[in-house]
């Protein structure tokens, strides 16, 4: 332990023993005076920087005391180590850490180990600095000495207590200088507290020995303190303690998100001054098993989507066009693997969280965001390594739309401590981070995962079905919401797997809703995943399509946020038609009156404004209709 107060309090107790009221021969009149010696509170915040010089030996210790919270922290070095402790009263725990090594105790069976003190505050206990302590106890009376001296040039005010031994064999005499308030003013006064602690210094002479000895404790630096840094409550980066109370849980990650992401890596024995930069744009799709994920390669972009219902990787090269169908492989950020077959990773094991025996740290910053904190530990290469999840903390609200209550977890960043071998004995901690942006929980978005680039010359067919008008403005407010509604009750009815309904388009019109989309082949093969239950050939499925439109099975149920109710939206019978390409302008479509009373020929024009980054996306479709069940006032 840091012995800085030790011996101060052994001699309190020695004097108890050893001394009593004697000739005054070292000892130092006193002044009458109403001057009384400042008390520190109890429940005062400040923090102390501590230089103890004895015997040839210089010794310096930082401080922290929050009498508010039951908190103190003391840094201090050991054989050259820098040590931490952390007392924490109202857990009744005690933390220490000297280098890397985190150790955990009961603070009510080891306050030995530390500077401070508990003592009684009104009939209860309550942690107390050493200087408290001293200033506190009622065993020692303190008179007034004078104001003549000065400590490193600072005029004081000095309180002295004194005792003898009465052959004046031994003796005990403790100097208490404050600064003098009416003389001088530190660098940053405390209106509340304006004479501050600048010295304490022990003479003592034992029975036995010839010489007396003194022991000085310099306070270089008293600071009262209203908030510090969080950082400075809790453990270091990167340290795990065995043992700890877990006192937060991790929180849950939804089963659907989409984040852009930072990896930064520094190359081993570069002191962090050289390494590299991925950037990244990933989005888990749990519900429906699907990753899709961008990245630069090869100065260029390339997207990258997984369906771990078919086992397959499309990976698309936006310079190129190019499209590459392969297998998934075990090695995959998003992939985990059971015997042959692989999976897509949970949320807890996306972000390591899983068998990690997480333990919540506390409140710290990254990049001046106010984070939660937990650490835990996960195997690296058969060595121990430590991980830190910093999550947004309950305090952070702010949204890209103004300032709201997040109902959702916000992954800020991820640290991985691992080691690297430098020789045989010697191991260097490199730090791995993963920077997340723009975390957002977000349902399927078809777009995200178009493969009809990679199906260009494979069989596939263009159908279009008719809804009824009366919902469709709140279709259009939600669109969204209500196209995945729709591709869900396709994929399970029409027994296909969900990417091969693609390029689902709705169009709008005062007399009706249209839904364009194209419907995929099955793959010629499916990658290490087990065979998938429901995906119908091309032509079976087509069957299953109009099966269900005549048998009233397509019942698309939706949300609206307009009004936050839940809404059911048929498609009209007989409305099915299968058309050319709708994405190439112009197709033919046959439509039949939905009372039946008029069949014929219609032309669709399609057009599509989009933005290259999606932010602003809009359809306009006419239908010119021989009927005139589709007027257009400008035609």
């Amino acid at each position: 332990m840091s012995n800085t107060w030790t011996k101060l309090f052994f001699f309190v107790f020695f004097v108890q023993l050893n001394f009593t009221y004697a000739q005054n021969t070292v000892c130092q009149p006193s002044f009458p005076t109403d001057l009384k010696i400042p008390n520190l509170p109890v429940d005062g915040r400040f923090q102390v920087f501590i230089e103890k010089n004895s015997d040839g030996i210089t010794e310096e210790t930082t401080e922290i005391y929050n009498g508010k919270e039951n908190v103190g922290v003391v840094t201090y070095y050991l054989a050259s180590i820098k040590t931490k402790m952390y007392s924490y009263f109202n857990l009744n725990e005690l933390i220490t850490v000297a280098g890397d090594v985190c150790k955990v105790y009961p603070l009510n069976k080891s306050i030995e180990l530390t500077p401070f003190q508990i003592i009684n505050v009104n009939g209860s206990q309550h942690i107390a600095s050493p200087l408290t302590v001293l200033l506190f106890s009622q065993q020692l009376n303190f008179n007034y000495i004078g104001s003549n001296s000065f400590v490193r040039g600072i005029p004081v005010n000095e309180w002295q207590y004194c005792l003898e031994s009465p052959q004046g064999k031994s003796f005990l005499k403790i100097t208490v200088s404050f600064s003098d308030d009416k003389k001088w003013t530190p660098a940053v006064p405390i209106n509340s507290f304006p004479s501050i602690p600048l010295q304490v210094s022990i003479q003592y002479k034992l029975e036995n020995e010839s010489n007396s000895k003194s022991d000085f404790y310099s306070i270089t630096k008293f600071r009262e303190f209203v908030i510090i840094p969080e950082e400075d409550y809790f453990t270091p980066k990167g340290i795990y303690c065995p043992g700890r109370k877990n006192l937060k849980e991790v929180p849950q990650i939804p089963d659907s998100f989409v984040f852009s992401s930072q990896v930064v890596a520094p190359f081993p024995n570069s002191f962090d001054k050289s390494g590299i930069i991925e950037t990244l744009f990933e989005e888990y799709n749990l519900e429906n098993n699907l990753f899709h994920m961008t990245y630069s390669s090869a100065n260029s972009l390339s997207d990258e989507i997984h369906d771990y219902s078919t086992g397959l990787v499309y990976t698309f090269d936006r310079k190129t066009g190019n499209c590459i169908i392969s297998n998934i492989t075990g090695s995959s950020v998003d992939t985990n693997k059971n015997g042959s077959f692989v999976y897509l990773r949970n949320p807890n094991q996306i972000f390591d969280l899983d068998g990690s025996n997480a333990q919540f740290v506390g409140l710290k910053r990254v990049n001046g965001i106010n984070c939660n904190v937990w650490i835990g530990q996960r195997d690296f290469n058969g060595i121990n390594s430590s991980i830190e999840w910093y999550f947004l903390s309950d305090f952070w609200n702010s949204t890209d739309s103004g300032i709201e209550k997040k109902n959702y977890p916000v992954p800020i960043q991820i640290i991985m401590y691992f080691p690297v071998k430098q020789s045989q004995k010697k191991y260097e901690i490199t730090e791995l981070k993963y920077n997340i942006f723009a975390f957002s929980p977000v349902p399927f978005i078809a777009r995200d995962y178009s493969i009809s680039g990679c199906h260009e010359k494979s069989p596939k067919k263009y159908f279009t079905f008719e809804l009824g008008a009366d919902l469709s403005h709140l279709i259009r407010s939600n669109l969204y919401e209500f196209k995945r509604s729709l591709i869900k009750v396709l994929h399970e009815e029409i027994k296909v797997t969900i990417l091969r309904i693609s390029q689902m388009e709705i169009a709008f019109d005062s007399n009706g809703v249209f839904v364009f989309f194209t419907l995929l082949d099955k793959p010629n093969s499916y990658g290490p995943v087990p065979y998938p239950k429901d995906d119908l050939p091309l032509e079976d499925a087509a069957i299953e399509l109009k099966k269900a439109i005549e048998s009233d099975k397509i019942q698309i149920e939706f949300k609206s946020y307009d009004d936050n109710d839940e809404y059911i939206v048929p498609v009209i019978k007989n409305s099915l038609v299968e058309i050319g390409n709708y994405k190439e302008g112009f197709v033919r479509i046959n439509t039949q009156n939905k009372n039946g009373n008029f069949s014929g020929t219609a032309i669709a024009i399609v057009t599509i404004v989009a933005t290259v980054n999606g932010i602003v996306f809009g359809l306009f479709l006419t239908v010119l209709i021989k009927s005139k069940k589709i007027n257009l006032s400008f035609l």
